[in-house]
């Protein structure tokens, strides 16, 4: 099948079966539990070293992953589209943990998405570390999973035409 536009051939899309959307799914928590812990502040080997203190504590940090992946596959249908967007989600949210727990030593709660325009009147009286290489490396990681955006990147014109 062809692009109407574009005109050139349309790849198939990966079909996945059951097991195989379940594992991808898992990978992606599993991969992203552990940038969302790479992200926060202090060392990750610290933070490794106290979950296997606790054990109960490696399910309580997996489970919003999982759910935030779950809910995006639902959406897309597609098990890569809701990695892809699932660990954008998730990375972004663990930024913002850490950009407010420098400035404020509080935690990101639900709850301040409701102060969000306090917030951002705060933020102008503030001089903000926003880690911008760990911002830079959530959006070049969520562009570079994008095979979309890769594949027209590297497009080439169509030599015969119809």
């Amino acid at each position: 099948m062809k692009y109407p536009i574009l005109g050139r051939e349309r790849r198939r899309p990966i079909a996945l079966s059951a097991v195989g959307t379940v594992l991808v799914l898992a990978f992606a928590c599993v991969l992203f539990t552990l940038t969302v812990l790479a992200i926060q502040p202090g060392l990750l080997s610290d933070t490794l070293a106290a979950f296997w203190e606790d054990k109960l504590l490696i399910p309580l940090n997996i489970f919003p992953v999982c759910v935030v992946l779950i809910v995006c596959y639902c959406l897309t249908g597609n098990a890569f589209s809701a990695a892809g967007i699932g660990g954008l989600v998730v990375n972004l949210l663990s930024y913002i943990n850490l950009v407010k727990t420098d400035c404020r030593n509080d935690p990101f709660v639900p709850d301040d998405f409701q102060l969000l325009r306090e917030a951002m009147n705060a933020a102008s009286e503030y001089t903000l570390d926003l880690h911008w290489p760990i911002l830079i490396a959530i959006v070049l990681g969520y562009f570079s999973s994008r095979p979309r955006l890769r594949s027209m990147a590297r497009a080439r014109p169509n030599s015969s035409s119809p």
